[in-house]
């Protein structure tokens, strides 16, 4: 089992969702991918949920820190 990270500094622009959506394909099953990245209007972390949802993954934990830092552990699922 591998341990993916996707550190995401700034804004999320609409261009940088393909590229984390190609990043998480990349991802092999029972793999772990930790996602982190600054939201304060949490409109950002709905679509990376949607984006890990779409790439077959469970979101392990999901912590968001007062200062808006999103911290997100998904293992991709096994279909065998």
């Amino acid at each position: 089992m591998s341990q993916y990270q996707i550190d995401i500094n700034g804004k999320i622009r609409l261009m940088d969702y393909s590229s984390i959506d190609d990043y998480m394909a990349i991802v092999n099953e029972n793999d772990n991918l930790l996602v982190t990245f600054d939201d304060n209007n949490d409109n950002e972390a709905k679509m990376i949920y949607k984006i890990l949802e779409k790439n077959r993954f469970n979101v392990v934990s999901s912590v968001k820190n007062p200062n808006g830092k999103y911290y997100i552990n998904a293992t991709k699922k096994y279909y065998g």
